[in-house]
């Protein structure tokens, strides 16, 4: 992971995309704008058709060295209302303290629940 003060970096512009990613540029509004080639893992949210004006969707990505993207879209459906994303870059998706880390960043909501056992994470903290 990289940081850069450019606000107009385009990188990956003369690297192509592996079959199964797509670059993904978000627009945080709580930390760094991320761009990343990643592969989407989990995508899911509270929204019920036609019965809620706000709702909230995760997304889990994986990049291409295998770090870990974790995006929350704060979605309204109100007039004048926007959507607000808060997402963040941890490390390594097989490492049980980044699996951990974003389980964190999600506040253990009834989606991340979801999207954990879904994809077959087990989290135990030992305590001594």
């Amino acid at each position: 992971m990289n940081l850069t003060d450019n606000a107009g970096a385009k990188p990956f512009k003369d690297t192509p995309t592996p079959e199964g990613y797509e670059l993904v540029d978000i627009a945080n509004a709580k930390g760094p704008r991320i761009i990343a080639k990643a592969r989407l893992l989990y995508e899911g949210g509270t929204e019920q058709e036609g019965k809620k004006e706000r709702f909230t969707v995760i997304r889990l990505w994986q990049t291409v060295a295998g770090n870990i993207i974790a995006e929350t879209v704060f979605c309204s459906d109100h007039i004048g209302h926007n959507d607000i994303i808060s997402a963040a870059a941890f490390g390594q998706v097989d490492d049980p303290e980044q699996r951990l880390a974003v389980m964190e960043h999600f506040t253990w909501s009834f989606e991340a629940l979801r999207m954990k056992r879904r994809l077959g994470w087990q989290i135990v903290q030992v305590v001594d």
